[in-house]
């Protein structure tokens, strides 16, 4: 078994770049960070969509995360009510609140939504995946009074995809879990990440 590649994070560049949304520029920012290393090329990345709740009519909210993608019509409808408010059973809940970081000041702001954080896997548990987020949240894209959420989803095709599934299920929630924010403001790190049935 060959030893895993030694990588140092100083030698890595993280670059952020933004494209309008095509159906939604001024509600949707789509957001791309590739992180690469001088030997061994693009060693991670991360896709985000950065979104206006303020450019969007509250009515219209669920059927425009749809027509971006089911796995944002499953967060928009997980989360919010059809005004684009969160759902209140979710604050007062005692299960689904959490540890409570969490309420109705998610009613306001915009989010920033990770979509894909894709480590390299020779490359996984150096720090590349908070690399990534953080250049992100370091930006001057994202204001003090957004949110970062992440929602992770699957859709397997049979029961041995599910095995797979869940496995990168768990190291994606993981991984949300972990990632070393430190010095980002108490809001920043307060990042939806669970499911809600």
């Amino acid at each position: 078994m060959a030893a895993a590649p030694i990588i140092s994070l100083a030698d890595c560049e993280a670059v952020l770049n933004t494209e309008e949304h095509p159906d939604y520029p001024d509600a949707l920012t789509q957001i791309t960070v590739k992180v690469t290393h001088p030997q061994h090329g693009r060693v991670a990345s991360l896709e985000a969509l950065l979104i206006d709740r303020s450019q969007i009519n509250p009515e219209d909210f669920i059927s425009i995360m749809d027509d971006e993608s089911d796995e944002l019509q499953k967060f928009a409808v997980g989360v919010f009510d059809s005004q684009a408010r969160i759902k209140q059973r979710l604050v007062d809940h005692e299960h689904h609140k959490g540890s409570g970081c969490w309420g109705a000041e998610f009613n306001n702001g915009r989010i920033a939504y990770v979509s894909t954080v894709d480590v390299q896997p020779p490359f996984r548990r150096k720090g590349l995946g908070t690399l990534a987020l953080r250049k992100l949240m370091d930006s001057n894209l994202i204001h003090q009074d957004d949110f970062l959420a992440a929602w992770p989803t699957a859709y397997p095709e049979d029961e041995a995809a599910m095995a797979e599934i869940t496995e990168r299920h768990d190291g994606v929630v993981s991984f949300f879990h972990n990632v070393n924010l430190d010095g980002l403001p108490l809001r920043f790190r307060t990042i939806l990440i669970a499911r809600i049935s």
